[in-house]
């Protein structure tokens, strides 16, 4: 396992769909990554070495400069292509993230990167998954030891290796922030806490609330306990993933509070019942209301089929 450190486009543009959607982002130019996935290390460098000797500014003053320069950016494609199972660490105006990648490459599209110095180029953007999205460090060691070590944090390049001694201190770093995290209860029981507690709220008897045992049985489970590891197997079923934005879904604790994960009734109509459920993002479901799963995709396909107009 190694740890990265990454800015994710120019200004960071991309952070936002990152952490939205718990994926790293990377871009390449694209006659370089068609090179790259041909296995041909010596094209991938010359579309490179093409690219960077057409800038409008900012061009290498020499021969030797050109060569490292087109070095790094392959290796930056190197390292972001073949990465599973590494940190990646990104560090945004206070706060240090960090991710665990999955192996495989996801291709989103061609596009023009928009350069403030005027370079234009075609380019692939590129996605990986990771493990469970990205969360904050948040551990006294890493305020007390790496708070020294910032300027290494913030710096420019898109990838970059972390290194002794720093690397040891940052998975320190990490642990200790899963511990304390499972000390304040785990993101996702919490998240089915507030699940059970709505599923209750919304389903009363003549305005009086009924016994948890009985309310577990007119949901379809036998006891709380059985009806909480359902809820927690769906989220594992569904690799956390929202159905119907394909948004990964995220914990309480999580800063973008519309896409935390919030229990959905399929059918309104049928209320809080064993085989009508599934989560997905807060936001969807409060943009659902009491619409039935039919009436809301025909909804958002009607939306959806009107972007084109949209340019």
């Amino acid at each position: 396992m190694k740890i990265y450190r990454a800015n994710f486009g120019e200004n960071n543009k991309y952070w936002p769909q990152c952490v939205r959607n718990g994926e790293i982002i990377y871009y390449s130019e694209i006659e370089c990554w068609r090179a790259y996935l041909a296995e041909d290390e010596s094209a991938a460098r010359s579309a490179l070495s093409a690219t960077v000797s057409a800038r409008v500014n900012r061009k290498p003053k020499s021969d030797a400069a050109l060569k490292r320069l087109v070095s790094t950016y392959y290796n930056q494609l190197k390292t972001f292509a073949e990465t599973s199972g590494d940190i990646w660490l990104h560090h945004d105006t206070k706060d240090l993230w960090w991710c665990k990648s999955i192996g495989g490459v996801k291709e989103l599209g061609v596009f023009e990167p928009q350069h403030r110095d005027g370079d234009r180029f075609q380019a692939m953007l590129l996605s990986h998954d990771t493990e469970n999205g990205w969360s904050r460090l948040q551990s006294q060691l890493y305020a007390q030891q790496i708070s020294d070590a910032r300027n290494v944090l913030v710096r420019q390049p898109a990838v970059e290796t972390i290194n002794p001694p720093l690397d040891d201190v940052i998975l320190k770093a990490i642990a200790e922030s899963g511990e304390a995290r499972n000390e304040r209860k785990d993101g996702w029981d919490a998240s089915i806490d507030r699940a059970l507690r709505n599923a209750v709220l919304a389903d009363k008897q003549s305005g009086q609330l009924v016994t948890s045992t009985r309310k577990m049985k007119l949901f379809g489970y036998e006891s709380e306990q059985e009806m909480r590891s359902e809820l927690r197997q769906m989220l594992d079923d569904q690799r956390e993933i929202c159905p119907i934005t394909g948004h990964s879904m995220q914990r309480e604790d999580h800063p973008v509070k519309e896409l935390v994960a919030s229990l959905d009734r399929i059918d309104s109509a049928k209320g809080y019942q064993r085989g009508n459920l599934q989560w997905v993002c807060r936001f969807v479901n409060f943009l659902k209301g009491a619409k039935s799963g039919a009436d809301f995709d025909r909804l958002t396909t009607l939306l959806m089929s009107g972007s084109r107009y949209r340019r």
